[in-house]
């Protein structure tokens, strides 16, 4: 009781500092009550966090709100699933291509992918890249692709280029733009669109043949196939560098709490520069909201963001048979410059043989390469 009478004093009169500390507290107190079903203590807690949050305050007060919405949808999905039903407003589409482009971690993954597969194909003359998480943004990743192959001193491979997505508009914009960018080089290429999530993936869509160099690329989309076996493959693996598949809501709260502070801070650095809208980080800070509710509020099946750090991946992978590639110098060096140049507090270091995008020493998301 005296720590919830100590909770309670009037938030209006706190320091920003001391608010972040207090939003805190009541967020650990909060997950505490909700996990162990404890309904009035939860309720407190929430009630007093809505106080002092914001969806357009300071990253911490945007961040709570978050966190205390996914709390609340995770009591109403369990006790009054009806309730959140009739009471949780339609949802506009979420907008991954602000993300991609507002901040580096994409383009960061988007170079090292890039010089990776360059060096992988050196001596290859027929190539089929599978992109397992084709988006907008891929666009950004493989039309450069194209223009870099085009230039190779003997001259470009033939390159397949399978993509798999469950939006037929982006696999429809993707193949077209691709096509016509392949069409204006010169490169020998075929495009191959699978529309599929990727959880009802059927191998036999990708078409592999025989003599092809295969290699695969998934950005934040290996983490929902962690209840299956993963396949043999050459490929580049992105991952949030977290811990969110504990079976406990509570531990992956915590953890949330660490990680997305400091996503959420850097968001806050990149909108303090003008490289990003008011619109924007909205747009960017929903997306992430998702992605957070499905942590808090979810379970079984239908929790798909299972984030596991580098070390466990590691493990997995080399237990299904794979070997760690590397990364070379041009590769780190280059993410480093694209990282870099965005704002200050953005980091690359290598670590497990990964690369890692940091926000000042705190990794928030690691790139590995895999081969058979």
């Amino acid at each position: 009781m005296l720590l919830h009478h100590h909770l309670s004093t009037n938030p209006t009169s706190l320091k920003p500092e001391e608010r972040g500390l207090r939003l805190i507290q009541l967020l650990l107190a909060g997950a505490a009550h909700v996990s162990s079903g404890n309904l009035s203590r939860a309720d407190s807690c929430l009630h007093l966090i809505s106080a002092m949050s914001s969806p357009s305050g300071d990253s911490m007060q945007r961040l709570s709100s978050i966190l205390a919405s996914s709390l609340a949808t995770r009591l109403l999905r369990r006790r009054l699933p009806g309730l959140l039903s009739a009471v949780h407003p339609p949802r506009k589409p979420l907008k991954p291509l602000t993300f991609a482009r507002t901040l580096p971690y994409i383009p960061f993954t988007h170079t090292a992918t890039s010089r990776v597969l360059l060096r992988a194909i050196a001596h290859e003359r027929n190539v089929h890249v599978v992109d397992l998480s084709a988006a907008a943004h891929s666009l950004d990743l493989w039309a450069p692709f194209l223009r870099t192959i085009s230039r190779l001193p003997h001259g470009p491979p033939h390159l397949k280029l399978t993509c798999v997505s469950g939006d037929h508009h982006v696999l429809e914009s993707l193949g077209t733009a691709l096509v016509k960018e392949a069409d204006s080089l010169d490169v020998p290429f075929r495009f191959h669109a699978v529309h599929s999530v990727l959880s009802e993936l059927d191998l036999d869509t990708l078409r592999v043949h025989a003599g092809e160099a295969l290699f695969f690329v998934s950005l934040f989309k290996l983490h929902e196939l962690l209840a299956g076996e993963v396949e043999r493959m050459n490929g580049l693996l992105l991952e949030q560098e977290a811990e969110h598949n504990s079976e406990r809501m509570a531990e992956r709260f915590v953890e949330g709490l660490h990680h997305y502070s400091a996503l959420f801070d850097s968001v806050e650095a990149v909108a303090a520069m003008g490289a990003m809208g008011e619109e924007e980080r909205r747009e960017v800070e929903e997306m992430v909201g998702r992605e957070i509710e499905n942590i808090v509020a979810c379970e079984g099946v239908e929790r798909v963001e299972r984030h596991e750090k580098t070390t466990k991946w590691v493990v997995r992978m080399e237990r299904a048979g794979f070997r760690q590639g590397r990364f070379w110098g041009d590769a780190v060096e280059e993410g480093r410059r694209v990282v870099e140049s965005w704002a200050g507090g953005f980091a690359v270091v290598v670590e497990c043989g990964c690369l890692m995008i940091c926000w000042h020493d705190k990794p928030l998301y690691s790139i590995s390469a895999w081969h058979s």
